[in-house]
């Protein structure tokens, strides 16, 4: 017999505790920087950085277009959402019940600063540089002229970085999830089978378990050998398969990690090269530390890429090679980077996936990636703790 039911997770996610504690902190970022707003800008952007940020002060998804939560020192908070949209998943969904629904959003803004009497003071901006458009800038600096409009984007970055026991928890539902598909995966790879009726097994998973956005790219010996959307090209017996996997769950916080599997005996040549991958990694992880500096990852796994005789490509060529490891979350790509030079603090959570060289488009993409939780002593990997070549 099935009973109806209406979902309890309709207005909101997180706890009451969880979202006071986003809320304080806003708070005193704007009391140390003297501010009486902060504009928190949102975009519907799947993987980006445009969108986590709103999500993480309103937990609340937007959906399609622009948005902005404007957060005030001694007052309520507002959701300002796109006219187009309609009011009716914004009324159901959103913790914040201030909605007000805007055909020009950075009109209202600006009168709704004057209305509480922000539009004199320092207004703090979130997104100034990545995500507001120059039009909206525009308008509020004419409409809203006495504001000071500062860029606070780094601020909500650095408390974003570091994630409370209830994030990681988060974190840990997306990867058991995406341990699920992966058991998919290996239960449809055969020869025979398109490389996207497999992955269509994986997403079958994903979305009956409440998975959000993301995708799952592949790269095959036996054919496009870089990371690419899956195609209908078949499998055969002797290939190496790898999918990278990078997806939200349900909870909207979104992992990565890869993970390859033979059609047959697995060849000595890729098990030997996924070991050598797997020890970067693992030095990588290690060097993962509190009080540790991003750029000494960076030359912990310069060191073990030497021992096998590569180097970490960069910072251009035919991988990820920018940026060998980030910051993930609400958002896929944020703070910290490696390389970079900002300290590793406990409660940060990185996408891990050291890109080495000399690297070759007629040799099969082969890297260790997994989304790394640092603790307090050490840091683990979320997703895959122990994995190497799995012959199908």
């Amino acid at each position: 017999m099935t009973t109806k039911r209406t979902t309890d997770n309709v207005r909101g996610r997180v706890t009451d505790t969880e979202f006071a504690r986003r809320h304080a902190g806003v708070k005193a970022i704007m009391e140390r920087l003297d501010l009486t707003a902060t504009v928190v800008c949102g975009r519907d952007d799947e993987t980006g950085i445009d969108r986590g940020r709103f999500h993480y002060v309103t937990d609340f998804e937007a959906l399609n277009g622009q948005w902005f939560a404007v957060l005030f020192r001694d007052s309520g908070p507002v959701i300002f959402q796109p006219a187009y949209v309609g009011r009716a998943w914004a009324d159901y969904a959103s913790r914040i019940r201030d909605i007000i629904v805007a055909v020009d959003q950075a009109a209202d803004i600006a009168s709704l600063l004057k209305e509480r009497g922000s539009a004199t003071g320092r207004v703090g901006v979130v997104g100034l540089g990545d995500v507001m458009k120059v039009n909206d800038l525009r308008t509020l600096e004419r409409l809203a002229p006495a504001a000071e409009l500062v860029d606070v984007t780094a601020e909500l970055d650095q408390m974003m970085a570091i994630k409370s026991d209830e994030e990681i928890g988060y974190l840990e539902e997306t990867g058991g999830m995406c341990r699920r598909a992966f058991d998919a995966i290996a239960e449809a790879i055969r020869p025979g089978v398109t490389e996207r009726y497999v992955t269509s097994k994986a997403f079958q998973v994903i979305k009956e378990m409440g998975g959000t956005t993301g995708f799952i790219h592949v790269a095959r010996s036996g054919g496009i050998r870089t990371f690419h959307p899956p195609t209908d090209d078949v499998l055969e017996r002797g290939d190496v398969i790898g999918f990278d996997l990078e997806h939200k769950g349900p909870s909207h916080y979104g992992v990565e990690v890869t993970h390859y599997f033979s059609v047959g005996p697995a060849p000595a040549e890729y098990v030997q090269m996924l070991d050598a991958e797997m020890r970067v990694f693992t030095a990588a992880r290690e060097a993962l530390r509190p009080g540790a500096n991003a750029g000494a990852v960076m030359e912990a796994m310069s060191a073990a890429a030497a021992e096998s005789g590569m180097y970490m490509a960069g910072p251009v060529g035919l991988g990820p090679v920018m940026f060998h490891g980030h910051g993930v979350g609400l958002n896929f790509f944020c703070p910290p980077y490696v390389p970079g030079d900002g300290p590793i603090e406990a409660g940060m959570v990185l996408a891990l996936h050291p890109w080495t060289g000399p690297e070759r488009g007629d040799k099969l993409a082969v890297t260790a990636l997994d989304t790394v939780v640092v603790g307090e002593d050490v840091s683990r990997s979320l997703v895959l703790p122990a994995r190497g070549l799995i012959e199908r």
